[in-house]
């Protein structure tokens, strides 16, 4: 299966309070969230794919957030998250793919990534 190259325009700043995200919008495309470690490096913790980008960053990021690992995360207040539009859906799925495989973060499970149709690369960053 050839690969698709698909150029990703990232997009983000970090993460203390929801209206830190109001800039997002309301697309489709990717996105990650980020963790800063006691060193000052950033890692990428989950990778996403929606439909509407402020819809799932506002999921995962308030108080009331359904994977209390996310929750514990943005508590500390060293959270960052970063999206890029894409509305193909089956770039996209193959876009969160090739991201979960780059980054291997830790709140993704990759049996439980969706089938992607093509395979694409992206700049992780």
């Amino acid at each position: 299966m050839p690969v698709r190259i698909i150029g990703l325009d990232w997009k983000g700043g970090p993460y203390t309070h929801s209206f830190d995200i109001v800039d997002v919008p309301h697309r489709p495309g990717v996105f990650k969230l980020h963790f800063r470690e006691a060193d000052g490096s950033w890692r990428v913790v989950l990778v996403g794919e929606a439909e509407n980008l402020y819809e799932a960053l506002i999921a995962h990021l308030v108080s009331t957030a359904p994977d209390p690992r996310v929750q514990e995360l943005v508590r500390t207040g060293n959270c960052a998250y970063s999206y890029a539009e894409l509305a193909d859906p089956e770039e996209r799925r193959a876009a969160l793919r090739s991201l979960v495989e780059h980054f291997r973060p830790e709140l993704n499970d990759p049996a439980a990534l969706p089938e992607a149709g093509i395979r694409v690369e992206v700049n992780p960053n």
